[in-house]
């Protein structure tokens, strides 16, 4: 998905105009695409574009999206979502390790079936025979 400068320009505008802040209400990523005309998806990587390239500050929790009126409430909204990140990565890492573990006992269940299928489909054989006769 491709954003460009008018959609950029478009979600500033409207963020702007209503005046959006934390305290008198955010705008929806519902609400910003009626007012922007662009689907909640392409709201979603505008925000994100405008946040990566630091074209300007934009606030968002629960409720939405809003320019923060101070510097303090920008850095209160970029350490909560921060964490909220850390948070995100630290559960995806007991996810994988419980996936590795997963993988592991079916690796491990595959080759003790492999093993059996082995024994039951052996053909017995003689004991090997020594120089001085049968092995005993």
């Amino acid at each position: 998905m491709r954003v460009t400068a008018e959609h950029i320009a478009a979600v500033m505008e409207a963020l702007a105009s209503v005046g959006a802040s934390e305290q008198r209400g955010a705008l929806t990523k519902a609400g910003l695409a009626l007012l922007t005309g662009l689907s909640g998806r392409l709201v979603e990587a505008t925000v994100e574009v405008i946040r990566r390239d630091s074209l300007a500050l934009v606030a968002s929790g629960p409720d939405g999206y809003w320019l923060p009126q101070t510097l303090d409430e920008a850095e209160a909204n970029v350490e909560r979502r921060h964490a909220r990140a850390i948070h995100q990565l630290e559960t995806l890492q007991g996810e994988r390790t419980l996936i590795r573990r997963a993988r592991d006992a079916e690796a491990l269940a595959t080759w003790r079936a492999m093993g059996a299928a082995v024994e039951a489909t052996a053909v017995p054989t003689e004991q090997p025979a020594t120089l001085w006769g049968r092995a005993s």
